[in-house]
């Protein structure tokens, strides 16, 4: 992963405080599409995960447009955030949309703190500030999250079309 940007300036600033306070779209649990199924049933067929639960946040649930902010080197994109409570874990796994569409980028919308831990093939990355803006330089790696800190961890996530 590699920064490419930060958009800590162009940050609605009750951004997180609505996603913290509100229910959002449950994980595991909503999945509609085929491939998101087959994918939790093999990651969870082999072991248990009581703690794999997160939340998902739409465009629609903020009453933001489809482009709210501006990315160097981006012109098109489609976002979503990602809510993880203390004591929940987001399995590795390869995400599941067509990987033509374009690049994918991860940025923190919280501040780091312990326990709050987002790992990407074999690196965990702990140190970052709100708004930097991640670039994946492989999207078929295996990432994932974990939050066994004190308070929720928030993240926007985005592919670039």
């Amino acid at each position: 992963m590699i920064k490419i940007d930060n958009i800590h300036s162009q940050l609605q600033p009750w951004l997180v405080d609505r996603a913290v306070s509100t229910q959002g779209e449950l994980r595991p649990g909503a999945e509609t599409a085929g491939e998101s199924q087959r994918q939790l049933a093999q990651a969870t067929s082999e072991r248990d995960y009581p703690g794999a639960q997160w939340r998902f946040y739409y465009p629609q649930d903020f009453g933001l447009g489809s482009q709210p902010w501006h990315i160097q080197g981006v012109d098109q994109y489609r976002w979503w955030i990602v809510r993880l409570d203390p004591g929940c874990v987001f399995p590795t796994h390869r995400d599941t949309f067509d990987h033509q569409e374009g690049r994918r980028l991860w940025v923190p919308l919280t501040a780091p703190e312990p326990g709050h831990v987002f790992m990407i093939g074999c690196t965990a990355y702990t140190e970052f500030s709100v708004g930097d803006v991640f670039e994946f330089q492989d999207h078929q790696c295996e990432h994932g999250s974990a939050n066994f800190g004190h308070t929720p961890r928030v993240t926007l996530q985005i592919v670039v079309k």
